[in-house]
């Protein structure tokens, strides 16, 4: 079985009224499997990559249990106001870059 070089997988998020990134909807590998759909705070998923964790944007394949079709990396970038999440290495703003990133 090949190594997964990922730590989870975002499937969508959703985002302040200023576009700053307030709930992911993610699965998180634990072991060699990924857990059900798990809710993480902005707080919470910058503290996690701050940690070393990688996470991706992607979605589940159906009937297919720990198989995802993966679309970008996500990205934690140091800005003038802070650290973003960007799907992006570079710096924009000072909000989030999340325009590849399905909203719930």
């Amino acid at each position: 079985m090949a190594k997964i070089p990922y730590d989870g997988v975002i499937e969508a998020v959703r985002t302040a009224a200023d576009g700053q990134l307030e709930l992911v909807r993610a699965y998180e590998k634990r072991g060699l499997v990924f857990s059900d759909r798990i809710l993480l705070t902005r707080a919470d998923l910058i503290g996690r990559m701050k940690n070393g964790q990688k996470f991706i944007i992607g979605k589940r394949t159906p009937y297919m249990g720990g198989t995802f079709e993966t679309i970008a990396p996500i990205h934690l970038v140091k800005g003038s106001s802070g650290d973003q999440i960007s799907v992006s290495t570079s710096v924009s703003d000072q909000l989030d870059n999340l325009q590849d990133i399905p909203k719930f």
